[in-house]
């Protein structure tokens, strides 16, 4: 299967762009994420950037050619991006969390 990728983000107003769009994929698989930063929170870009990286880790490590269970992988990777946020939240001692 051949397809192309195109990604366009603008930053409107705002001093930073938060956003961030990735993209993993296998011979029969393939994940493709928006995820919108927290805008006005301190570090908003890195929650969307941490949020990314962990759904693509748990996509290479999960999908061996495919996904048994998409919608499941999706909750899962949902849930530990969000864990991930609080981990590193935490860490840094930020005042907002999501």
């Amino acid at each position: 299967m051949q397809f192309s990728v195109y990604q366009i983000s603008r930053k409107g107003g705002r001093e930073k762009n938060e956003d961030r769009m990735g993209y993993c994929y296998t011979r029969d698989s393939g994940l493709f994420a928006l995820a919108d930063g927290m805008g006005g929170h301190p570090e908003g870009e890195v929650a969307s950037q941490l949020a990314l990286q962990t759904m693509a880790a748990l996509f290479q490590r999960d999908a061996k050619s495919t996904l048994k269970d998409p919608l499941r992988f999706l909750h899962d990777a949902i849930i530990a991006g969000h864990h991930q946020l609080l981990r590193y939240a935490t860490e840094k001692a930020l005042m907002d969390t999501p």
